[in-house]
């Protein structure tokens, strides 16, 4: 886990992993808005990062559907994604964070792996709602 860093915004919220069908809260776990410009940012994009996203045999990300919440986002995962013996299916994360899509929205989202977390990016028009919501906060794109 890199942990908190310059540009990187922690935000409040859980994380759910659809795990063969149950339902398991992620923990310990912590979230961030990762600020283009800053501690290697080519984009801005959300970290999620847990010792047990420690994910290995992957040469390259998947895609998923992101869904909007209430209060954060949901993704579904295109292939499922390996964890111990167990295949994710969906990852549901409620934030304190922006609304990145409305309610009944969806989008397509690119999940890419580094060492103890993932890494989600999103399409322009969802990155220009996380880059407002980093500027609110004083951390201005570089």
């Amino acid at each position: 886990m890199t942990g908190p860093g310059p540009g990187k915004i922690p935000i409040r919220g859980l994380v759910n992993l659809v795990m063969d069908g149950e339902v398991v809260k992620l923990e310990p776990c912590d979230l961030y808005i990762h600020v283009k410009g800053y501690s290697r940012a080519r984009v801005t994009h959300v970290d999620i990062e847990s010792p047990k996203l420690n994910i290995r045999g992957y040469s390259e990300g998947i895609y998923a559907y992101v869904h909007g919440l209430t209060k954060g986002f949901k993704l579904i995962l295109k292939k499922p994604l390996r964890i111990n013996d167990k295949y994710v299916k969906e990852i549901i994360v409620k934030w304190d964070g922006p609304k990145i899509l409305e309610v009944g929205k969806s989008s397509i989202a690119y999940i890419g792996f580094k060492d103890g977390g993932i890494y989600i990016g999103f399409k322009k028009y969802v990155i220009r709602k996380l880059e407002d919501f980093s500027k609110g906060m004083g951390v201005t794109p570089k």
